[in-house]
């Protein structure tokens, strides 16, 4: 875990400096992944639409599937979502839960067929979908006898990210809202709360070390926001044999988090100041949009059996970050142990960094899907990502997208759903499977997810009503604080999500 925190450290100094703290290697990857999201029937099936179609949200997975509607559809989803995390730190466990009630899907479908041309039928649909929520609260805590958190500030003071020693003049006669330059602020924050101290040619702690000194760390964590796209869709069929389509996607995205980072200790330095409590405050965020499009071909092999291919393009965003940072301390001064001064520097300034260029992993997916009587579909799809491909293409970013490329790989997404009609209800199951994108040698921060879920429908004809139920499990880490030596909490997240969809033909 040290060694991971540390390739971090030095991709967060070697990279842009104007950019906020949040825009770390791992945060490509919030805009690469996606949840388990759309409409019920979507979800029970474990998202193993890309040869079945007929669903609003199969037209994510592959465009041609809205050839597959036999007349005009709409259809609306609402999602409630509970997450619970499981974080152990330094040998402490902790929990946390967090909920949210949303509109995940919401689209239409308008179907025009002539039987007796080439080219028998043409749709056209608009869907909105969240392909994240990012909501979530968890938080962690424990003793560390090998590391403060004066290590960050010491790290941005002392130069060690190539900018050379912030200058205590800077320091002293300069508030913080003269930077822009996000190195320079947490140099100033150190040194204003008394955590750092100056000794004419370089920075040092105030923050007592040294045998039996236990520094008690906690970090709490909320954060929240969403990466959805609107998805305009166009297909058609060719003598009811081959299927093909395209979706072109604007992508909207938020994300928010809000995380506190405590820390005390019983030290003291009997003739300097001694720092004995911190309480680091930040708020980070990151908005923006991009552009997508999908590609996808479906044929049927017989009546009963399909099989479908699609491309999904890279998403290309342009995404602008911002900060905002206080910070609270309370210390000793020489001699006397029993007299506590704090300080507290809350500037209220957000610093809006300069937008930058992202672009996503690209997706391939191969899908087949059977039917058996009429009554029961059987569907698989597998996907292929090369997650190294992901680019920052503003300058300054060059180190994390060599750390892509080297840290990275191509990682598999599984999914496998089933259907069983009887009458008028149809009973639902699926499974899915995400492999983590890290490389097998190197330690990763994002593990495999996995999902199960199931489900019911009911048809009445000219409306429809669908329930599903999933279950996600996935593990991630986040470190105490962005240092060289700070350690990181294993988390464990179970998602529990029921989503009820309305479809209305007409």
């Amino acid at each position: 875990m040290k060694k991971y925190s540390f390739i971090i450290a030095l991709l967060l100094g070697a990279s842009n400096l104007t950019q906020a703290q949040s825009t770390v290697p791992r945060d490509g990857l919030r805009y690469s992944n996606t949840d388990l999201n759309g409409t019920a029937r979507f979800n029970a099936m474990g998202g193993a639409f890309g040869a079945v179609g007929g669903d609003l949200s199969a037209i994510s997975i592959n465009p041609a599937g809205s050839s597959f509607f036999n007349n005009n559809q709409a259809a609306i989803s609402l999602k409630y979502s509970n997450n619970q995390n499981k974080s152990t730190y330094l040998g402490n466990q902790e929990n946390k839960n967090s909920s949210l009630f949303d509109l995940n899907q919401a689209g239409i479908v308008f179907v025009f067929s002539n039987p007796e041309a080439t080219l028998n039928k043409f749709a056209f649909a608009v869907n909105f979908e969240n392909q994240s929520n990012f909501k979530n609260k968890f938080n962690f805590g424990g003793n560390n006898t090998n590391s403060d958190i004066s290590d960050y500030f010491l790290y941005y003071a002392n130069g060690e990210n190539g900018l050379g020693v912030f200058p205590l003049n800077y320091a002293t006669d300069y508030n913080f809202g003269y930077f822009g330059n996000f190195a320079d602020q947490q140099a100033w924050l150190g040194y204003n709360s008394y955590i750092l101290d100056y000794d004419g040619s370089q920075y040092f702690s105030n923050i007592p070390i040294g045998s039996g000194i236990v520094q008690t760390q906690q970090k709490y964590v909320n954060q929240r926001g969403y990466n959805s796209k609107l998805q305009l869709n166009f297909s058609g069929a060719v003598k009811d044999k081959f299927f093909f389509g395209i979706n072109l996607n604007p992508h909207f995205t938020n994300y928010e988090k809000n995380f506190s980072i405590s820390e005390h200790n019983s030290g003291f330095y009997p003739n300097s100041i001694t720092v004995n409590d911190v309480i680091f405050d930040n708020y980070v965020a990151t908005t923006g949009g991009g552009f997508s499009l999908d590609l996808g071909a479906i044929y049927k092999i017989t009546d009963n059996v399909r099989i479908g291919a699609s491309y999904a393009s890279p998403t290309w965003y342009r995404l602008t970050d911002e900060t905002r940072q206080g910070i609270y301390t309370i210390r000793t001064e020489e001699t006397d142990p029993n007299k506590f001064i704090s300080n507290s520097l809350y500037p209220n300034v957000t610093t809006v960094f300069e937008s930058y260029n992202f672009r996503t992993a690209g997706k391939f997916t191969g899908s087949i899907a059977g039917v058996i009587n009429n009554r029961w579909v059987l569907s698989g799809d597998v996907s292929v990502s090369d997650y190294s491909k992901m680019r920052y293409s503003t300058n300054g970013f060059e180190n994390i997208n060599e750390f892509y490329k080297n840290n990275l790989d191509t990682a598999l997404e599984y999914r496998v759903g089933t259907e069983y009609l009887i009458g008028n209800v149809a009973l639902r199951a699926g499974y899915r499977f995400v492999e983590s994108p890290y490389k097998k040698d190197v330690y990763a921060p994002t593990g495999d997810t996995s999902s199960i879920s199931g489900g019911i429908g009911f048809n009445f004809g000219s409306n429809k009503l669908d329930l599903s139920y999933s279950y996600t499990d996935r593990k991630f880490s986040e470190e105490f604080i962005t240092s060289a030596n700070a350690n990181a909490a294993s988390i464990k997240n179970i998602n529990n999500a029921v989503s009820l969809t309305y479809t209305i033909n007409f």
